[in-house]
């Protein structure tokens, strides 16, 4: 058994990081490693699960009587002095994508991988990651033991199931069948990130949205009622002539808001992709494909569509089943 750590990616915001740790944690479970993620601490105290502990462990919790901000400041001074020494080599055994590979595919997705790395600069095993790792085998395989894991505090679980109970029942009692589809307006740093070539305006998201509506209606006799998640301020007005609800939560919020719909629509993001992993349902991805910037990878074996009739069919099937 080796001890896993999750260290080099101290930066990035909720979605990449809970990518991250689902890939690490369903290898762990399959090789019976050991996992720890300090570079967690901006998060792990939405989650039960990884909530007052030392180095945020879901296979060996440690508790830690340190109030919350404190805990997360040793964490965070954790990851830079553990960073430090393994750039200084000495600490040993840091995986990175073999050459010429965009990422590392850990097990049981890949075979190949190495189950243990040598011993390096310690006595006791330890496997650095870069942020360039993924598991999609692993993430089906576990899935329901990475929901649990990431369960959230009950307060957000209690305000999620709130939320939807607001919203048109998927089958209403007059047998009228309608979707609750995501919408992730994401625009502060897409403004600029990669060029902001994944930055949209408001009138492409309302010709996507009209899209998918047209697709569940004309294809399967499905109502849309769309949900519209961001990280700014948005106004209902500039939906006119579709059923929108307006989530306004915090992130944490709004990710597990998110994760009780039918479907997602918006531009890649692992925010949408992980919050519909974890709701069994499909997020459409329009605009340019992540392919072209070499991120594909973060989403292999997430179900994630480039066309409105795929997801329509996808939200179709759910409604249908009541999944």
């Amino acid at each position: 058994m080796s001890i896993v750590w999750i260290v080099d990616r101290s930066h990035g915001q909720l979605g990449n990081r809970l990518m991250l740790l689902a890939a690490a944690y369903a290898w762990c479970l399959q090789d019976g490693h050991e996992l720890h993620y300090p570079g967690l601490h901006k998060y792990a105290h939405h989650f039960p699960a990884l909530d007052g502990q030392w180095l945020n462990s879901p296979t060996t919790p440690r508790g830690c009587g340190l109030p919350r901000e404190w805990r997360k400041v040793f964490q965070r001074r954790f990851v830079d002095v553990f960073r430090t020494l393994v750039r200084m080599k000495v600490i040993g055994g840091r995986l990175r994508p073999p050459d010429g590979c965009k990422a590392c595919y850990l097990r049981p997705t890949s075979n190949s991988f190495p189950a243990r790395l040598a011993d390096g600069g310690w006595a006791r095993r330890y496997v650095i990651f870069s942020w360039r790792f993924t598991n999609p085998i692993g993430l089906a395989k576990y899935r329901e033991e990475i929901r649990a894991l990431l369960r959230p505090q009950p307060e957000v679980e209690a305000d999620a199931d709130d939320f939807v109970r607001t919203l048109p029942a998927m089958v209403g009692a007059d047998g009228t069948r309608t979707a609750r589809i995501a919408v992730h307006v994401r625009r502060k740093d897409y403004r600029t990130f990669l060029g902001g070539k994944h930055f949209h305006s408001v009138e492409r998201y309302k010709v996507e949205m009209a899209a998918v509506a047209k697709a569940l209606h004309q294809g399967h006799g499905i109502a849309t009622h769309f949900v519209l998640f961001s990280d700014e301020p948005l106004n209902a007005e500039e939906f006119a002539g579709m059923a929108v609800t307006i989530s306004g939560g915090m992130m944490i919020q709004d990710l597990f808001r998110m994760s009780r719909l039918d479907g997602a629509i918006g531009p890649v993001s692992t925010f949408s992709a992980f919050a519909m992993y974890l709701a069994d349902a499909t997020v459409y991805h329009f605009g340019p494909s992540i392919a072209e910037d070499g991120f594909d990878w973060v989403y292999s074996g997430l179900a994630v569509v480039r066309t409105a009739d795929k997801l329509a069919a996808e939200i179709a099937t759910k409604v249908a089943t009541g999944r």
